[in-house]
């Protein structure tokens, strides 16, 4: 008969073996968390303008504002915002050997005042070194950049590229020009010179960026949550193929997140069909966009598309045609959480452990 654990004993052990990496887990910071990291200029411009903070997603989120109830340190305090809480709800309780940390104030990159942006974005990653990163080598975290200045997040991302602990450049998928813009191209340059992966993460549309949809702004959250992302990850997809990105930088990778993957497949082979009777458009464009997309990115699997028959996931999968293509994400802490013994139980048992650890240990050279 197998042992029963004391309380205390079980409380404390694992609920799962399996080596895990954490592609996208989210800690919170607030302008006052940054106020001793900011100049006597900016702080004397956040109390005479009154900025609470920066742009966020408008649509009102279901789960009390997009969290996990039980997620609210026993301190107070905002979700993600208490290392030690994080610690033991999801690096001890899930036996995670290591969690990538993509700040709230990745949305800094939409702020229309470029300097303040700048300012932050410094601000952001040194908080996040001192606070976080330097309390836990189990922890790792993107570096924030303010993408409105190209040449200026090029030079946060040579301050931080050497410190290993800062695995890829964070950019939010809301954006007033596609992600392969030429205007972007110093961001990918400083990147692919220091192997760093570029990561777009899901960022709601705000006053300054176009709505989130060709027709417009959504009326609800769940529009927004089931559509919105999946539309801003193929825009900014075929752009990175189209404008030859790759081309210029052929090992750069790109990791898309919470952008959900049912979609690739179609969007594949739509992008390779017009390629054929199209590719005098993009002479640069020198293989099937599909090669470039299997080659070049990387999905994390929350939020996953769960279809009524299982096996009908694993048919997406291998259509992708990339057992490396995904990376296994919790969202820890909003609401729609993946918990690591329940997620990809529809997949091939060999591909568990390759998306759940190897895929991101190779891909962030771990």
């Amino acid at each position: 008969m197998a042992r029963v654990l004391p309380e205390s004993e079980e409380s404390t052990r694992p609920k799962t073996t399996q080596l895990i990496i954490d592609a996208d887990a989210h800690h919170t910071v607030s302008l006052k968390d940054l106020r001793p990291y900011l100049s006597d200029y900016w702080n004397h411009f956040i109390d005479n303008t009154g900025v609470a903070g920066i742009p966020s997603n408008p649509y009102p989120k279901t789960g009390h504002g997009g969290i996990r109830t039980d997620s609210i340190p026993p301190s107070g305090g905002r979700p993600g915002s208490n290392y030690e809480f994080m610690r033991q709800q999801l690096l001890d309780e899930w036996n995670i050997s290591y969690a990538i940390l993509n700040s709230n104030f990745q949305m800094l990159a939409l702020l229309p005042h470029t300097d303040f942006a700048i300012a932050l974005a410094s601000a952001t990653n040194r908080w996040t070194k001192e606070h976080w990163l330097a309390r836990d080598p189990r922890l790792l975290a993107s570096i924030v950049i303010p993408a409105q200045d190209a040449e200026a997040s090029a030079q946060e991302i040579e301050r931080w590229a050497h410190d290993r602990q800062f695995v890829q450049i964070l950019l939010p998928s809301s954006s007033d020009k596609p992600y392969g813009h030429r205007r972007y191209h110093p961001i990918y340059a400083a990147a692919a010179n220091h192997g760093l992966p570029i990561g777009i993460h899901l960022g709601g549309a705000t006053a300054s960026t176009p709505p989130p949809s060709p027709n417009g702004w959504f009326s609800f959250y769940i529009e927004f949550h089931a559509i919105g992302g999946a539309l801003s990850m193929m825009t900014h997809m075929a752009s990175l193929v189209c404008e030859g990105v790759f081309s210029k930088w052929p090992d750069l990778q790109v990791v898309m997140m919470e952008g959900g993957f049912g979609w690739i497949p179609s969007v594949m082979w739509r992008l390779d069909k017009d390629w054929k009777g199209m590719k005098h458009e993009v002479p640069w464009v020198t293989r099937r966009p599909s090669e470039y997309i299997r080659a070049h990115f990387h999905f994390t699997t929350q939020p996953i598309e769960e279809p009524e028959d299982p096996a009908h996931l694993q048919q997406i999968v291998d259509m992708i045609g990339n057992d490396k293509f995904f990376l296994f994400a919790t969202d820890y802490p909003h609401w729609d959480f993946d918990a690591p013994d329940r997620a990809l139980m529809p997949l091939r048992k060999d591909l568990r452990p390759k998306i759940l650890y190897e895929n991101a240990k190779e891909l962030y050279r771990l």
